[in-house]
Order: C-alpha cells, then sequence, then structure tokens
C-alpha cells in the first residue's frame, strides 16, 4: 500500500483484506481465554487498524467513499482444501496420491470409530494407531481438553 490519493483495484483489496483481518483479529480475542495471546491478539488488531486509518486518511474525498461503499459489502471467506493428503513410505518412490471425497473419507472414518467405541483408552491412547490415522488426515477432534491418558477423539470419557 502507498501513501497516494487514490488506489489501485488490488490496493483497495489489500485494504479492505487488512480492515477484515482487524475485525476478525479482534473477534478471535473476543474468544480467547488465554490472556497473553488475547492481548497479543488485540494488539495485531489494533495495529491493523491503524494502518488502515492511516491509509484512508491520505485518500481523495471521492475515492474514500468508494472504499468505504466497497467495505459494506465485503466479507471474509476462507476456505481450505486439502484433499490429497498422504504420508510416504519412501521419499524417493512416494506413493501414488489418491483423490478422495471428504464424505467418502468421513464415512470410513466413522467406521474406525466403531473401534474406538471398544477402546478402554488408558496408557494405549499415545500408540492408537487410529488416533494417529486421525490425526494424519485432519480429523477434528470431538474434545479439546481431554484428560490425561483420554483420547481427543472419543466423545465422552471412559
Amino acid at each position: 500500500m502507498k501513501k497516494e490519493r487514490y488506489m489501485s483495484k488490488n490496493e483497495m483489496l489489500d485494504a479492505m483484506k487488512v480492515g477484515t483481518f482487524s475485525g476478525e483479529l479482534e473477534a478471535i480475542a473476543n474468544r480467547t481465554p488465554e490472556s497473553e495471546w488475547r492481548k497479543r491478539l488485540r494488539s495485531a488488531a489494533t495495529n491493523c487498524q491503524k494502518v488502515l486509518e492511516e491509509r484512508l486518511f491520505c485518500l481523495d474525498k471521492d475515492q474514500l467513499q468508494t472504499v468505504q461503499r466497497r467495505h459494506n459489502h465485503n466479507k471474509m471467506v476462507y476456505v481450505t482444501s486439502d484433499d490429497k493428503r498422504y504420508v510416504p513410505a519412501d521419499k524417493e518412490n512416494p506413493q501414488e496420491l489418491v483423490t478422495v471425497s471428504i464424505d467418502d473419507l468421513y464415512t470410513v472414518i466413522d467406521h474406525a470409530f466403531e473401534s474406538c467405541h471398544l477402546c478402554t483408552q488408558g496408557i494405549k491412547v499415545e500408540e492408537c494407531r487410529y488416533r494417529k490415522l486421525y490425526h494424519r488426515l485432519g480429523v477434528p477432534v470431538a474434545r479439546d481438553n481431554p484428560a490425561a491418558g483420554q483420547c481427543e477423539f472419543m466423545w465422552e470419557e471412559k
């Protein structure tokens, strides 16, 4: 971004991103219980907001109205895609990548969870092959703070 009276299309998009990041960082800070992280997130949000305000201050009056109008119709959409997960057994001869539907993958995982219902957890949780598989595949955890010796993928403690 430059201190100029007008913005190119890409500069306007960058300015809108900075403004959106500021709002998103503030929202994340409000949901963060750890005080040090919350403080850092708020600081980052404040810095983003300051940069945006300084940039907007440089703009021509008509350009500023254009940016504000665009900002009112702006939202952040975050898209993630990871449909090619694998761990190569041999780096020189990696396995072939296989693309699968996320729904099909979760169906297979649901089937694997049936084995989890028989699990007694305890000391074996660190060695569990299903748990390692779930992490490798990026399966969302069921619990974000399980007790020691408990599996984060189990819905309830046993």
